[in-house]
């Protein structure tokens, strides 16, 4: 256990089945944090596994033809919650988490209905292939879809359907887990007596993170919910948004509305989003994470999660979008230019960047909806 954190994970999660209860407890005691493994250590190592297994999945949970288990958004994501957290506050369960206060009651059932889905979903692949099986590869899609009881409509194959409820189940998993992980990195390493640095009236930043002034913000200003994508392009100096933040900004997606929308500080902010001169995608990478982009845009809530069954894209609509902007953005970035000449030559002569980047956003707005897609996506 000491030479490999593998093995401590397992020993750490050890439970009788048969034998003496009294070496157990020997060896529990052997494999405490504070002889083995302790806390600060066994958090950066598991953080670095993580790292590690999602970059071998592109460092996506939509790619066409998931790992139930190892891909980012996958079964591993709550394990490495709960262990890193079980290692700290010594809980032998994920309501524990509750207890302590690391998770809300509201994010612990969440995580136990994403969990039971990915269960029921690994489970079939494992009696598809009468053997384990965690790749969702496309004939399991069609198969388990059928077992699960989708059928397909006019506008959508129950494939469709049912890997848009994996991909939408993967997504609230890996905000979860990247929020928790954040917040137990702040617990173990942000002093919470630095000086915190002003940004303006709503947010500041304190250890190179932003944060807001006060947690009721976004209930006296609903627009901090779209400014704060705002600054992190403006100040490319933080690293990241503190994780109790993110929560806060989680509990009051249900503040953008119709309303929301139509106030013109809301769209002045978000067109100036996409005026800056760097951190574009990043963002809006972000607000899609955060939730924010699909509660804004809630025609781009219709595409979160949507398959493409061909073999041209290999991602979901929504992260093909992201992806497409991404690489736009690269047209406008000179040490890039050589990648695609004319394609850089063209956008130094574009006045309005913006509208390039809204098109992006757009081009394929209408696709799961039956019909032409590129029709309906124009209107």
């Amino acid at each position: 256990a000491h030479r490999d954190i593998t093995i401590a994970t397992n020993l750490m999660e050890a439970r009788l089945i048969s034998g003496s209860p009294i070496l157990l407890k020997a060896m529990s005691y052997a494999c405490q944090k504070n002889l083995v493994w302790p806390s600060p250590l066994f958090f950066e190592k598991k953080r670095e596994e993580q790292i590690a297994r999602h970059r071998k999945y592109d460092d996506t949970a939509y790619n066409l033809e998931p790992n139930v288990k190892e891909g980012p958004g996958g079964l591993r994501d709550i394990h490495t919650v709960a262990w890193v957290a079980k290692r700290h506050f010594g809980v032998n369960s994920l309501h524990g988490l509750v207890d302590v206060n690391f998770l809300t009651e509201t994010e612990y059932h969440t995580l136990i209905k994403e969990q039971n889905f990915l269960w029921q979903v690994r489970w079939g692949l494992h009696l598809l292939n009468n053997r384990r099986e965690d790749r969702l590869l496309f004939d399991h899609q069609r198969k388990l879809a059928a077992k699960f009881g989708y059928i397909d409509t006019p506008n959508s194959l129950a494939v469709e359907k049912f890997m848009k409820h994996y991909y939408r189940t993967a997504q609230q998993i890996n905000r979860l887990n990247e929020m928790l992980l954040q917040l137990f990195d702040e617990n173990l390493h942000c002093d919470q007596n630095s000086r915190a640095v002003q940004l303006n009236r709503r947010f500041r930043a304190r250890d190179g993170l932003l944060e807001v002034n006060n947690e009721r913000i976004f209930r006296r200003y609903p627009f901090a919910l779209l400014e704060l994508f705002l600054v992190m392009a403006q100040h490319p100096e933080l690293t990241g948004v503190r994780a109790t933040t993110i929560r806060l900004v989680r509990n009051h997606l249900f503040l953008i509305d119709d309303n929301f929308r139509a106030d013109l500080r809301n769209r002045s902010l978000f067109i100036e989003l996409l005026k800056q001169p760097r951190g574009i995608s990043h963002e809006l990478d972000r607000m899609a994470r955060y939730g924010v982009l699909a509660s804004y845009l809630p025609i781009f809530e219709g595409v979160t999660g949507q398959m493409q069954h061909d073999l041209f894209h290999v991602y979901t609509v929504d992260e093909h979008t992201l992806r497409v902007i991404r690489n736009m953005r690269r047209f406008f970035v000179p040490e890039y230019a050589a990648e695609n000449p004319l394609c850089a030559h063209v956008a130094q002569t574009l006045p309005k960047p913006h509208l390039l980047y809204l098109a992006g956003l757009f081009h394929d707005i209408a696709k799961g909806r039956g019909g032409d897609h590129p029709t309906l996506g124009a209107i």
